[in-house]
């Protein structure tokens, strides 16, 4: 059965991991959102996740958190979507950040259908046969 917590093990909060997930990860685009997201060797969690607003677009700091509140909320939702046997097998741990490039705020549910249809496409790049 599916977990839809988000613990703090489940966050990215150390300033290495998010210098690396920006130097060496991918990004994909889907509107309101960028993605960063890159497979890293570590043990404590299976993925781990972070949201973005950019200061440029909200000025009142007010309007920034209720975002990323949204943004937590639907991806703590949706997180079953990600391939969590995969990471399993391959021992890996999944870096992905949200990153909310929108000048307006927009509502829940299209927040959420953005987020699941970018899990789908991460999922969908992830199982991907690396071609070197």
């Amino acid at each position: 059965m599916a977990t839809f917590s988000l613990s703090k093990l489940e966050r990215i909060k150390s300033i290495q991991l998010t210098t690396l997930l920006f130097a060496k990860g991918k990004s994909l685009f889907k509107h309101p959102f960028t993605v960063r997201y890159l497979l890293v060797d570590r043990k404590d969690s299976l993925h781990k996740f972070a949201a973005s607003v950019p200061k440029r677009n909200f000025k009142k700091a007010v309007d920034r958190n209720y975002i990323k509140r949204l943004v937590r909320e639907a991806y703590r939702k949706n997180k079953p979507l990600l391939p969590l046997q995969y990471l399993k097998d391959q021992d890996k741990t999944l870096l992905i950040m949200f990153i909310y490039i929108d000048k307006e705020k927009n509502d829940f549910f299209l927040i959420e259908k953005s987020i699941k249809q970018l899990l789908t496409l991460v999922q969908k790049e992830l199982r991907k046969p690396d071609t070197v």
